[in-house]
This record gives structure tokens, C-alpha cells and sequence, in this order.
């Protein structure tokens, strides 16, 4: 299909509210569907030396990146600055330390024991907030003191980067910023993990969940009953489908990301109009790694918005986007994301995803650039966007004029590294083709050249 290029690139990375009747096909097609052995002396002897030599260098390369202490200092080895990214929040036990990375922003750390008495925080899914079970101080996501007994924010802790691998100072603290700093985040993603709200668990280490009805949820009385269920597993796109058995003019439909980031919002009307009655809303996320999340539904009463019921899902990524693969998310030289969402919307810079699989493309990736390099397409940054695609099987001939790739290409002598990589992946460019093709580098040092299309390319 083609049409006007901003349609297309919205159709193309997911940017847009897509037309019901491509969701209507999508609810359709859902509800279908090993110490080493020594040697005698000799020659034998000194090459087994050697051989253990290298065995040894092999090991300590390979620990030298796994989690752990550096040698027999406080630093702590946590992990790729691009995991994290994907993972956007995690807890370390052996520390007791929580490592947040945000986009747009260095990754940063803050201690799981409170300003307060020194009792242990938990991350709140569903609020965003780090809080006290013990006695109810809340703070935001980067430890800013918002409520309870505590005089300041969280501790925070040494980060650094080295070759790539995050590394904190478990001995380390920073003082917390005072009271009359914050709040900075006045409003939680969603509800808070206190009293009152409903039961609280501890789903894995460091982070605690609702479970059961909001209390709320007495007043406003709703069950869902298509799509999205308590435990599912999604994909983007997703939906979800209530009864409504309220008065209301519209529902606020909120899913919330494992950081309690909102991955997505909608209002929506029931079916006819105002409820009682059913409503249906489209979910579209892009995730790099599978997380924890929770659909929310609220309703607006005397001016303030009311959670009133949950749904607690796995999301998981496009398919395609998995752990040595090019397909998903790039970052780009200081490791922040090359596509992501926030409250201005969807930034753009680089993007590769896989081809719909209902067209038939799925042996087919496409890879949006925004132009020139560097551009936030989406966020106000000036320019435009190039798309350049994979297509081995020649899935796309009947329809569009797409060049094949090469596949086994060798980089221009004037070719350039972008910064822009995903894991060993890297994007290299030349000035002198650059208008004509992008150059993909894996870390084994082979190159693959993608062609650029003439127009973008979207599946409906």
C-alpha cells in the first residue's frame, strides 16, 4: 500500500491510532489463534601451557562481564548498559540497590533501605513510586522524597561504565536530596502500593504489585470480557474489552510499563456512548525485553481520576526482537535509546522491526532512519526519515521495487560508524551511498548492505 509519507511512517513504527478496521482484523485474528586434563613434560607439556593460558584468558574474559564483585573491591558488576536499558529498572539483592535507566537519561542508583528508619523499600508497579511497607514514605522515580515520615529522598549510589557494563559502589552514598526539593513527580503512574488499596505481594525481589479489586472498584462495578485477562502474555498490538455496569461518559485505559512508565493511554466511550455498557480499547507498546505490566481502568469522579480495576500482563516483544538479533530497539553512542515514548509521544531516530507475518513479509526487517542523522523525527527535531530494507526472500517484489541486500558486503573505504548500535550489531554509513544504502556490521565483522526503499513500506 502506499499513500502520503507521514501515513506511511506512521504505519510504519506504530505511531499513530491506528483505523478500527485494522484493529477489528487484528480482535479477529487474536480470538482464532564443562578440569582441564595436565600432560607429561616435553613439547606436550608447553603446549598444554599455552592451551591453559588461553583457557584462562577466555574465563576471565567471560566473568569479567557476568554479575559480581570487581576483585576485592565495593564496585559491583551489574551488567550491559544496553540490558539494562532494555529492562529499564532493576533490583540487585546482593547489594540491595536498585539501578534505574531512563531514555534520554544516564543510568543512576539509589539504595533499597529507607532515609527513614533504614527499613527496606520496594518498587510499586503500578505507581512508579518507590515506598516503605513498614511505615508508607513513597518516593519517585529517582528517589525524590513524596510522602511520609521521611526527612529527605532515597541514598543514592556510585555508578559508573566500563566498556559498556554498568558498575556500582556498593559502599557508596550520596546524600539525598531535602524535602524542599521535591516533589518533582507530583503525580504516580497509578495506584499506590499502601494500605487501602488492595493486597499487596511481592511478585519477585524488590517489587511489589496489587492483587484483587481496587477498592474503588465496589462503586464502580466492571468485568472484563474480551482480550487482555489477568496473566496474559501480549504482543502489540492488544486489546482489551470491559462491561461497564456504571454511569459514566468515558473510561481512561491506561497501561503502565514495569518501571510505571505509561506505555499507552485511552479514552474511550462505550459502545453508542456513555456507559453502562461495553468498551473496547487498542493497546500498542514497544518493548525490547519481556516485563511485568498492568492494564488500568479508571473513570473521572468530582474532577479526580479513581483507579477501579487492574489487569496484570506480561508484555513481550515484537516478533523478531530477541537477544543477538537486529530487529528491536538501537541505542545510540551514550547508550540511550534510538525509539521510545514518553509524554510528548513516540522519538525516533533508529528503529528496526520485522515485517507482518499476516502479509506474509516476516522473512522481511525494515530499518526507519530519521534524516539527518541524528534528528528526533517525532520530537519536534527537524528533518525527515529514510527507510532502508532486508528482504532475502524477495517477499516485497510484487509490489514495491526493493533491491535485494548483499549479504555479504564489504564496508566502503570513506564508511563511518554511526555510534548507533544493538548489542554487536553496529550502523555504518558512507557519504558516497549513503542516499543508496546503510551498511550493518555484526560483531563477528561481517557486513550486510540494506538498500533504501523509495517510499516506506506499510502492511494493513
Amino acid at each position: 500500500m502506499t499513500g502520503s509519507f507521514k501515513d506511511l511512517l506512521d504505519r510504519a513504527v506504530g505511531w499513530y491510532d491506528p483505523p478500527q478496521d485494522l484493529f477489528d482484523a487484528a480482535h479477529r485474528r487474536q480470538r482464532r489463534r564443562s578440569r582441564r586434563r595436565r600432560a607429561s613434560a616435553g613439547t606436550l607439556a608447553i603446549v598444554v601451557s599455552v592451551l591453559g593460558a588461553v583457557l584462562v584468558w577466555q574465563a576471565f574474559q567471560s566473568s569479567s562481564s557476568s554479575p559480581g564483585f570487581v576483585g576485592d573491591t565495593s564496585w559491583y558488576r551489574v551488567g550491559s548498559v544496553d540490558d539494562l536499558r532494555a529492562n529499564r529498572i532493576m533490583y540487585v539483592a546482593e547489594i540491595e540497590t536498585f539501578v534505574v535507566a531512563q531514555p534520554g537519561e544516564e543510568p543512576f542508583a539509589l539504595s533499597a533501605s529507607s532515609p527513614h528508619l533504614g527499613e527496606r523499600l520496594l518498587f510499586c508497579r503500578t505507581s512508579g513510586w518507590f515506598f516503605s511497607p513498614a511505615h508508607g514514605e513513597m518516593f519517585d522515580l529517582h528517589g525524590r522524597y513524596e510522602l511520609g515520615p521521611a526527612d529527605s529522598g532515597m541514598i543514592g549510589r556510585l555508578v559508573r561504565v566500563v566498556d559498556g557494563i554498568i558498575e556500582i559502589d556498593s559502599g557508596s552514598e550520596i546524600a539525598p536530596a531535602p524535602i524542599e526539593d521535591g516533589p518533582a513527580d507530583p503525580e504516580p503512574s497509578g495506584p499506590t502500593c499502601v494500605t487501602g488499596t488492595g493486597t499487596l505481594v511481592e511478585d519477585e525481589p524488590g517489587f511489589a504489585s496489587l492483587s484483587g479489586d481496587l477498592p474503588a472498584a465496589e462503586r464502580f462495578p466492571m468485568e472484563t470480557v474480551e482480550g487482555a485477562k489477568a496473566g496474559d502474555t501480549m504482543q502489540s498490538p492488544a486489546f482489551v474489552g470491559a462491561e461497564v455496569r456504571f454511569p459514566a461518559p468515558e473510561l481512561i485505559v491506561r497501561l503502565v510499563g514495569v518501571d510505571g512508565s505509561i506505555l499507552d493511554e485511552r479514552s474511550v466511550s462505550c459502545e453508542g456512548g456513555a456507559c453502562p455498557g461495553y468498551v473496547y480499547a487498542d493497546l500498542i507498546f514497544s518493548v525490547d525485553a519481556p516485563q511485568r505490566a498492568t492494564i488500568l481502568f479508571g473513570t473521572v469522579e468530582a474532577g479526580t481520576l479513581v483507579w477501579i480495576h487492574q489487569i496484570p500482563v506480561t508484555l513481550e516483544p515484537a516478533p523478531g526482537v530477541v537477544p543477538g538479533s537486529f530487529v528491536g530497539t538501537w541505542y545510540d553512542e551514550e547508550g540511550n535509546p534510538t525509539y521510545f515514548k514518553d509524554e510528548q509521544g513516540w522519538h525516533l531516530e533508529l528503529h528496526v522491526i520485522n515485517g507482518a507475518e499476516h502479509c506474509g513479509w516476516q522473512s522481511a526487517s525494515f530499518l526507519t532512519l530519521a534524516w539527518p542523522l541524528g534528528s528526533d523525527y517525532r520530537g519536534g527535531g527537524e528533518g525527515d526519515a529514510r527507510a532502508y530494507v532486508r528482504d532475502p526472500e524477495g517477499v516485497l517484489e510484487g509490489d514495491f521495487a526493493v533491491p535485494s541486500p548483499d549479504l555479504a558486503a564489504s564496508l566502503p573505504d570513506d564508511a563511518e560508524y554511526t555510534g548507533y548500535h544493538r548489542g554487536d550489531w553496529q550502523l555504518w554509513t558512507s557519504p558516497s551511498d549513503v542516499d543508496q544504502v546503510v551498511y550493518l556490521v555484526a560483531g563477528n565483522g561481517a557486513v550486510e548492505q540494506w538498500p533504501r526503499a523509495e517510499q516506506l513500506i506499510a502492511c494493513a
